[in-house]
């Protein structure tokens, strides 16, 4: 057991994971399409991710962004599906396997995939800024709440209801700000995961180090963190956005996390390496010694 097996990374995983992960074998797709490569559908779903980024970018058509965002959970589907089609392939169920030229690949097109939103989020609120601003200084133009349309042909009105001034470096900063906080899940995560990947699931691991594993993941200490991981890892940070964009809240979400992801991650990301040290400490504990 690891700390992924024990928390799934995304929304999307606790809905659709289980039917995704039986689906291949009972529709036995990797012999009836042996085409359907994890990295054929890796692919498919950074396409997706880049094409659909232009819908999010509309300023005028909430209706179009949802849609936008509706076609971005489709991706998120698809990027639970082509791990799964790997470990089948493979005859091969243990969660992460974190080597090989799929899993980087896979990597590769997640961060594209989380780029293309990223940015879609920018060029939407530049727009947005260049057609309230126009007219009037940057400095003059205040963050707003854009809660929701209020014209039939989807124009938004821009009022005074606080905030600080929405200039173009503003908006670079917040943007900055959260993708810091989403690479900086990123790593924490992959890390930590890493780590107990090789801790826990070493192929050369004593029956009393198997034991000691099985208590780990039993421990409350482990579940503390699995839980926290669940709420601040980068998959969940990108569900958030696809949120805030579908309820037309992106401004909102970017203002409230400019600071506060930072804050999370830091003790989190020390509090798991603590732990992950001491169960090193343990597991080395009850390697047999070499005379």
């Amino acid at each position: 057991p690891t700390l992924s097996t024990l928390c799934p990374t995304r929304f999307d995983e606790s809905s659709v994971i289980c039917l995704i992960s039986r689906y291949p074998q009972a529709a036995n797709l990797t012999d009836t399409f042996p085409s359907l490569t994890p990295n054929a559908v890796s692919t498919a779903h950074v396409v997706l991710a880049v094409a659909t980024s232009r819908l999010l970018i509309d300023n005028a058509d909430l209706r179009r962004r949802q849609l936008g965002v509706i076609l971005f959970a489709l991706r998120n589907v698809l990027d639970v599906l082509d791990g799964t089609i790997a470990r089948e392939s493979r005859r091969h169920h243990r969660l992460d396997t974190y080597e090989g030229f799929g899993y980087y690949y896979d990597g590769i097109c997640d961060a594209v995939g989380i780029a293309s939103l990223m940015f879609a989020c920018v060029f939407y609120l530049l727009k947005l800024h260049g057609a309230h601003g126009a007219g009037a200084s940057e400095d003059a133009v205040r963050l707003i709440g854009l809660s929701s349309p209020v014209k039939e042909k989807g124009e938004f009105e821009w009022t005074r209801n606080g905030g600080g001034p929405l200039t173009k470096r503003r908006i670079w900063v917040l943007a900055v700000c959260f993708g810091g906080q989403i690479i900086m899940s990123t790593v924490g995560w992959n890390t930590v995961m890493t780590g107990y990947h090789e801790v826990l699931e070493g192929e050369d691991r004593t029956p009393e180090q198997k034991a000691m594993a099985l208590e780990v993941a039993k421990s409350w200490s482990m579940w503390m963190i699995a839980w926290c991981w669940r709420l601040a890892n980068c998959n969940m940070l990108f569900d958030v956005v696809l949120v805030a964009i579908f309820l037309n809240k992106a401004i909102e979400l970017f203002q409230c996390f400019q600071v506060i992801g930072y804050l999370v991650l830091g003790p989190l990301i020390l509090l798991s390496e603590f732990h992950l040290a001491a169960v090193k400490d343990s597991m080395l504990g009850l390697a047999p010694h070499v005379q």
